[in-house]
């Protein structure tokens, strides 16, 4: 993003609210799940306690009624400032001031492939572009980016503008792991374990089974695991991580912002650089809980290597 003081004002304030909705939502969210639900897995012993099938145990709202709407406003919010953006370059770049109806039908196009690109460029708003407006907005498209983010920005936009809400459910978060701590044995240990989760995972519901822990020594006992949990969308049974589903929107917005207006794309790149920090911490973070190494992790979250012998230092 550039000169707050250029032609773009009248949606940088919109683009400022969406990264506050954004942040927000995902911070009240992860309080929610915090303070006011708990999902546990509770184990049945079976098979000479040699299989403990864990079933959940669900206490709380899982989904705030409120989150699908807010979620929906995010999106509405994010898909108007591309219309605006693009409203903007093309004006521009028009020899001639666009008529009352030619600025109405002006919009952002998202597509997913090249002959769907190709489709696109045959718009009236579109050929209106320069070449190098054409190429920068080319350079943001899902079928370049990989980015997935655009598709679901256009899907459930439409959806909901057709009375179809968006799904937000609460699921298993596959980013943390059960750790199975309260599985005790005898002398001679587990022996071989196995843990298979029940594929597709279940709603969360009171009883749905969950989790099997196979052993080939018997367990003394089993107790109750606390479930990782996270909100997600939703769309053709498949899950889609709502957290990162919205770090990816951010992205794509200020990137698309950037490379149609001025061309600076600090403020894109830094929020990308950020979000992939999040991403590395969290994966090194799974990976502690895995191995029970803390150095990658702990190097990530103090900028120092225990193997140094350093400790990070705040001012006095």
């Amino acid at each position: 993003m550039g000169d707050p003081e250029n032609s773009y004002d009248p949606w940088r304030e919109r683009f400022i609210v969406l990264i506050e909705e954004v942040f927000n939502f995902l911070s009240e969210a992860a309080e929610h799940h915090r303070s006011g639900v708990s999902v546990k897995a509770e184990p049945r012993l079976f098979d000479r306690n040699r299989r403990a099938v864990y079933r959940l145990r669900v206490r709380g709202e899982l989904v705030p009624f409120r989150w699908a709407d807010r979620v929906s406003t995010i999106l509405f919010r994010a898909r108007s400032i591309l219309d605006i953006v693009m409203f903007h370059a093309v004006a521009a770049d028009s020899k001639v001031p666009l008529t009352e109806p030619q600025a109405r039908r002006v919009y952002f196009p998202i597509v997913f492939d090249e002959s769907q690109w190709q489709d696109a460029l045959g718009k009236h708003h579109l050929r209106l572009l320069s070449e190098p407006h054409k190429k920068a907005l080319r350079s943001v498209q899902p079928f370049v980016t990989g980015n997935p983010a655009p598709r679901f920005l256009g899907e459930f936009h439409n959806r909901d503008k057709h009375r179809r809400p968006i799904d937000i459910q609460t699921t298993v978060d596959e980013e943390f792991v059960m750790l199975f701590s309260g599985v005790r044995f005898g002398n001679r240990g587990s022996g071989e374990y196995w843990i298979d989760w029940e594929d597709p995972m279940p709603a969360f519901a009171n009883g749905a089974e969950l989790v099997t822990y196979r052993t080939t020594h018997p367990m003394i006992s089993a107790a109750a695991e606390d479930v990782p949990i996270a909100p997600s969308i939703i769309r053709d049974g498949q899950r889609f991580d709502l957290q990162h589903l919205l770090w990816d929107l951010l992205s794509f917005v200020t990137r698309a912002e950037a490379v149609m207006s001025d061309g600076n794309t600090s403020v894109a790149e830094s929020m990308a650089a950020y979000f992939e920090a999040e991403r590395t911490q969290l994966e090194s973070f799974k990976k502690m809980m895995l191995t029970g190494d803390e150095t990658e992790w702990l190097t990530l979250v103090t900028g120092v290597s225990p193997a140094s012998g350093g400790y990070p230092t705040q001012p006095a």
